[in-house]
């Protein structure tokens, strides 16, 4: 199995810019009512992987230019996606990908795109970022307007060693 060091370093291989692993037994995961079993069960660990977006052309102006960026992240996004699966599969672990873009909660504090699991609260668990005031996160300053996805694994990474236990 790979480690959590080694997980991260084949993902950035692929073309992310963050990446990070959270446990699913965390306390602010279930805290914030997230139920990663549901996705997948048996499942031990959340991958965040985020992406940056052009920021050139998201705050251009133009709707075309900005959409054309975001699909262009999407389509990274899906990519490394598969090729996450794929790989943590070559080392004998289940893994799904949570897509971001459905359902989308407009109400209250959640508004925004949610899908199966609030990614922001993953990467904050990851150590990608942090939790604010109530329901406002944030992703560390380094990577400018990042998307995050998400992978529900069976794997657990360990992040104290190289090796899983």
């Amino acid at each position: 199995m790979l480690s959590a060091v080694e997980l991260k370093e084949q993902v950035r291989a692929m073309g992310a810019d963050l990446v990070g692993v959270a446990r699913v037994d965390s306390s602010l995961l279930r805290g914030h009512g997230e139920e990663p079993d549901k996705l997948l069960p048996g499942a031990q660990s959340l991958i965040s992987i985020g992406v940056a977006l052009n920021k050139t052309a998201v705050c251009s102006g133009n709707l075309l230019l900005a959409r054309h960026d975001t699909m262009c992240v999407y389509e990274r996004l899906n990519h490394i996606s598969l090729e996450t699966i794929r790989m943590l599969a070559r080392y004998g672990a289940k893994a799904v990908s949570v897509p971001p873009y459905l359902p989308v909660d407009m109400g209250g504090e959640t508004k925004g795109m949610k899908g199966e699991i609030n990614h922001k609260t993953v990467a904050a668990i990851a150590g990608l970022g942090g939790i604010g005031r109530p329901g406002r996160h944030w992703i560390k300053p380094f990577i400018n307007h990042p998307w995050i996805w998400s992978l529900c694994a069976s794997g657990h990474y360990c992040h104290r060693c190289s090796t899983e236990p």
